[in-house]
């Protein structure tokens, strides 16, 4: 640029400014933002992710958290019973302890991570580990098989989110 009161030209680096300032007389040249062609529009704003399950996986995780109560009531029941009939072969009522606590971590990470992809995969592996070990310890404790279902549908529903998540 060339100073249009003593003909100077300024050095490039000096125009960093909104004011720029002559090196040999001082005059100021305030420099007017360049209007652009086209007025820009805003990106559109991608939802965060898995917004459209967000609401789901907090229901699951309560739902999750209802469900580790039931499980440890009918576990302690089945540990009662197997210990009245001196019962000690039977591994469903431990199985169903390990399920319920479980159902209560996946439940709590479904939950408090649903904005978060890798919370939401973390927390279907742990469900899916828990039905495995439903199913795995299968005796006198009849409502494992639903509540390892239930553990099973609560995963698949996590992958299911997480999958929606990385489009």
């Amino acid at each position: 640029m060339i100073c249009k009161k003593c003909g100077y030209e300024i050095p490039k680096h000096l125009m960093g400014g909104a004011i720029l300032t002559c090196p040999t007389c001082g005059y100021r040249y305030h420099k007017r933002p360049v209007p652009s062609a086209a007025p820009t529009e805003p990106a559109p704003r991608r939802p965060a992710i898995g917004m459209p399950f967000r609401l789901a996986r907090t229901i699951i995780g309560i739902l999750s958290l209802v469900a580790f109560i039931f499980v440890m009531f009918q576990s302690c029941a089945a540990n009662v019973v197997n210990a009245m009939e001196a019962n000690t072969a039977d591994a469903s009522a431990g199985g169903g302890t390990l399920l319920a606590f479980i159902l209560l971590i996946a439940g709590i990470t479904t939950a408090l991570g649903r904005d978060n992809a890798k919370a939401t995969l973390v927390a279907a592996i742990t469900y899916e580990v828990g039905a495995i070990i439903g199913f795995a310890s299968l005796g006198t404790y009849s409502d494992l098989v639903f509540w390892s279902i239930i553990a099973v549908l609560f995963g698949a529903l996590d992958v299911y989110s997480w999958w929606r998540s990385r489009r």
